[in-house]
């Protein structure tokens, strides 16, 4: 059975950039990937 799960991923700050939401939302694929 499969656990659904929501992933939130935001800028916290104005230093960031669009990489590093995308950079959040790989990690998070990945680790429920296991």
């Amino acid at each position: 059975m499969k656990t659904k799960v929501v992933i939130y991923a935001r800028y916290s700050s104005d230093k960031q950039t669009e990489q590093s939401i995308e950079g959040q939302l790989r990690v998070c694929y990945e680790y429920a990937e296991k």
